[in-house]
């Protein structure tokens, strides 16, 4: 691309020497022997998304909508989403409409993105589709959305696919491992993480902070230790605690919880036992009350039901980890500059509309 930006892409918030022009006015070329097999055409800036570029990425479900790192490298650093436009040999033209924020709701890797580091952005969303295609694969399903059904599970793991399932998360563990140390040993990450957002543990108690950012500010639950069901009374789960209760400690958690489910992985695929994946449940035909309680990956999820006299479901509570930890990050902004604030939200990552039921 060449030429100016017609008055878009202004540099906003970064710190440090910057160019005259950080658009450039050099017209980029094809070096040889490729120039005769290759063409270039200029499509022109995307409306809406900050400089500096840190790299961009076709969205994995849309060709047509491309991820752009905007304001990389600084405290307002973000992923934008923008359509493009082809012509009828599947060719860009140009972009169409202007940029919006991506993604919508809390997501990891908003949140290291957040910090300006598109190198994490981009290993994080590699390894992450790696999961989702395996999901796919085995399950049927992505997210893994309805392959736990009342009285069953809907798939029957066979010996190869639990060894598929093994594998990976081998190679996932490995990875996350030499990307945490990058992380650790980033000055001016770890600059932007310690001492941001910080919950005291005096408070997380007061207050009932549960799941990774209650573990982040010295709250020892777990339910899988503390009330653990099959098959997490046999694994001897390892849960991860911190006290700090800043950023740091948080994403801390979060890497040490990654290993741990790794590894609680291929325990759970190594020892399934053999039988049937389904069994008919009775018909309730009387009054009764249930109540299920689990560890999900940001907290405690509950579900009560009453049912009434003929069986049927009268009554229905849900309880999200995201609602009881909502107030504590209303806390944990106070006294913390505006940039900070979108990397404090990611580090607590809670759902919006209690999608974690």
């Amino acid at each position: 691309m060449n030429g100016k930006a017609q008055g878009i892409g202004k540099t906003t918030g970064i710190t440090g020497c910057e160019p005259a022009d950080p658009l450039g006015t050099t017209e980029p070329t094809i070096a040889p022997p490729f120039e005769s097999n290759y063409s270039m055409v200029s499509i022109g800036y995307p409306v809406g998304v900050q400089t500096y570029y840190g790299g961009l990425t076709f969205k994995y479900d849309d060709p047509n909508t491309l991820l752009i790192a905007g304001a990389a490298g600084s405290q307002v650093g973000r992923i934008y989403q923008i359509a493009v436009t082809r012509d009828g040999t599947g060719h860009i033209t140009g972009f169409s409409g202007i940029a919006t924020l991506y993604p919508g709701a809390g997501s990891t890797i908003g949140q290291f993105n957040d910090a300006g580091l598109a190198f994490g952005l981009a290993q994080f969303s590699r390894l992450r589709e790696q999961w989702l295609r395996l999901n796919g694969e085995v399950f049927g399903h992505r997210l893994l959305m309805d392959c736990i059904v009342p009285g069953r599970v809907t798939t029957d793991l066979d010996s190869n696919t639990c060894a598929k399932i093994a594998h990976q998360s081998i190679e996932m563990e490995v990875e996350v491992l030499r990307l945490r140390a990058i992380y650790d040993e980033h000055a001016g990450l770890q600059d932007r993480f310690q001492a941001a957002g910080i919950v005291a543990p005096e408070l997380a108690a007061r207050l009932g902070l549960c799941g990774l950012a209650g573990r982040a500010s010295g709250q020892k639950r777990d339910l899988r230790v503390d009330f653990p069901c099959s098959p997490y009374d046999q694994l001897g789960v390892r849960p991860a605690f911190n006290t700090r209760g800043d950023v740091a400690a948080r994403i801390a958690v979060r890497f040490d919880e990654l290993s741990e489910s790794m590894r609680l992985t291929r325990l759970i695929v190594e020892g399934l036992p053999k039988g049937e994946v389904h069994i008919q449940l009775p018909r309730l035909d009387r009054e009764g009350i249930g109540v299920g309680w689990v560890e999900g990956w940001r907290g405690e999820v509950m579900v009560a039901l009453e049912a009434d006299a003929s069986g049927s479901v009268q009554r229905c509570h849900c309880h999200d980890p995201s609602w009881q930890n909502w107030p504590l990050l209303e806390h944990a902004i106070l006294d913390n500059i505006v940039p900070d604030f979108p990397l404090i939200n990611k580090s607590f990552n809670l759902s919006y509309a209690g999608h974690d039921l």
